[in-house]
């Protein structure tokens, strides 16, 4: 291996991406494994692991600034036989508050997830040389549960994807050699970034971008301890009709896909919940900041199975007024759908010969957290359909998750389609922002959209009963029960949002979080301690 091999190298594009780690967890049941078997499947994965960056070098590599370098604040990868570890971790016996079972009867809340235990690094390195990769195992009572970091400007969702492929087939190899081949190495071509140093003479303005004289530190939004998110479910038939709502009036030359509607109902959603219309500006602009993956979108079109981190941002800007005002999503559907086709071959060009010895960073930027909207969708990427062998119990994973942090700060993500069909997003706010006011702003958003497919009410009468079904009364305070909730419209999992809202510790909320299968008896004091706030919902 030599620091010439294309794994190795940043494109500009790349060199522009976010930098930090994307730190994705996967789930895999083991509950019909014993013990040794269950540390067997460890040994197994970091066999494989080893394999697989023998394939994509850049795995054991370290982020190092370029000192050679003209334009400020580039990196170089360096070669680390000792980088990219695998750590290991062993919360059986109870250790983890939570058994695999109990995450998957509640579908994997992320606010279960916490960062600081299943992530071997935080999601911002503090310094050089920073580890291209890092992966964490944790075994849990019935379970693993798998962490990759990756920094993000080295690989997009997609390239991840193809990691995990790869890594995949070499736990097969292990498992079965005589019928599945080891994957050791692979086409210079999957690496290959030179249509990504093709820019223009004379670049176009882009007003999407900030340009800084030296690398910017991330805004203070994005470094707050404070970010939490929750999942939210689409049914099938959901998406069909959200489509169907938001393509009304269009031209006949005109087209949304699902994935704007989806896009334009998030920025509503998150803006809703964390803007207060009295307190904005009625010129504010709200700035969502779309990912797009641009291996198809260049003049000279990457392969499909291209690892590395080829993304650009579709920046559509709508007045936040607008985007609050009622029946305006379909306007904001069709500004989506004209900002994602703009990133064609000719911007990609001129936004390649813009970032010549600057640096930048997307404009939404600042405001993320504020009036502004970040959204990456993962869900046309297949990660269900990777297959691991036999030993990982029906040998797929059961669910894909961010932890409750989310990727970072102000990030919305769409998570990849269910088996079902089924579409997962991750919504994520300042954790003082999941209040009972965020709570109806989200809720009322989606009940009058028709999301969950839900009997549509006049304003006033959606409240929290139309996502609740409260099937006790408030009781006097030895015999008090925590109603036990079943969701008409929101996923199961989504009940972690509303659970953490109520005013108990964070161990006793956690604990009512996985005891919702059964009435939860509350003590007298907390009784008189979330009283208020149970009222409130049961009106």
């Amino acid at each position: 291996m030599t620091d010439t091999h294309p794994s190795l190298s940043l494109s500009a594009i790349e060199q522009s991406g976010p930098r930090g780690y994307i730190q994705p967890l996967f789930f895999f049941s083991l509950e019909k494994l014993t013990d040794v078997e269950q540390n067997d499947v460890v040994s197994h994965l970091a066999t494989a692991l080893a394999l697989t960056k023998s394939a994509i070098p850049c795995l054991s590599a370290e982020m190092v600034p370029d000192i050679e370098s003209q334009q400020n604040g580039r990196f170089v990868l360096k070669p680390n036989p000792e980088a990219g570890k695998m750590y290991e971790k062993d919360l059986r016996g109870g250790l983890f508050p939570f058994t695999y079972n109990a995450l998957r009867e509640q579908h994997f809340p992320t606010s279960a997830l916490p960062q600081d235990v299943l992530c071997p690094v935080p999601i911002f390195p503090t310094q050089a040389p920073i580890p291209v990769f890092a992966a964490q195992m944790t075994l849990i009572d019935g379970g693993l549960i798998l962490n990759i970091c990756i920094m993000h400007l080295v690989a997009d969702a997609r390239a991840i994807y193809e990691i995990l492929s790869i890594w995949a087939q070499n736990c097969r190899h292990l498992q079965n050699p005589d019928t599945t081949s080891p994957c050791e190495q692979l086409p210079l071509s999957v690496f290959e970034k030179t249509q990504f140093e093709l820019g223009l003479d004379t670049p176009d303005d882009h007003p999407e971008y900030m340009v800084f004289g030296s690398p910017p530190a991330p805004p203070p939004a994005m470094l707050k301890p404070t970010f939490r998110t929750e999942v939210y479910r689409f049914t099938p038939e959901s998406l069909v009709r959200l489509k169907e709502d938001l393509s009304a009036g269009l031209d006949r030359n005109e087209h949304i896909s699902t994935n704007d509607a989806v896009c334009a109902l998030i920025w509503r959603c998150v803006l809703a919940a964390q803007v207060d219309l009295d307190e904005v500006s009625p010129e504010a602009i709200s700035l969502n900041t779309i990912c797009v993956d641009g291996r198809s979108r260049c003049l000279s079109p990457l392969p499909e199975n291209h690892i590395g981190c080829p993304m650009v941002y579709a920046t559509p800007g709508v007045s936040v007024v607008q985007i609050l005002a009622a029946d305006s999503l379909p306007d904001v559907a069709r500004t989506i759908r004209k900002a994602i086709a703009g990133t064609d071959e000719h911007y990609i060009a001129s936004l390649v010969g813009f970032l010549q010895g600057n640096c930048i960073a997307p404009a939404s930027f600042a405001g993320l957290m504020d009036t502004n909207v970040m959204i990456s969708s993962w869900f046309r990427l297949p990660f269900y359909d990777i297959n691991w062998d036999s030993r990982f119990g029906h040998g797929k994973f059961d669910r894909v998750r961010t932890v409750h942090e989310g990727f970072f700060n102000g990030s919305q993500v769409v998570m990849p389609r269910l088996p079902t069909g089924e579409m997962e997003v991750v919504i994520g706010l300042d954790q003082a922002k999941w209040d009972k006011t965020t709570m109806d702003q989200i809720c009322h958003v989606l009940d009058r959209n028709n999301v969950f497919g839900v009997k549509r009410r006049s304003p006033g009468a959606w409240a929290i009963k139309s996502s609740w079904q409260l099937n006790n009364h408030l009781k006097p305070p030895e015999t008090l029960q925590f109603p036990l909730l079943s969701l008409s419209f929101a996923s199961r999992s989504s009940v972690a949002m509303h659970i953490e809202t109520i005013p108990l510790d964070i161990g006793r909320r956690r604990q009512i979080l996985f005891e919702l299968n059964e009435p939860v008896t509350l003590s007298a004091e907390e009784y008189e301690e979330i009283k208020p706030w149970v009222s409130n919902w049961c009106k």
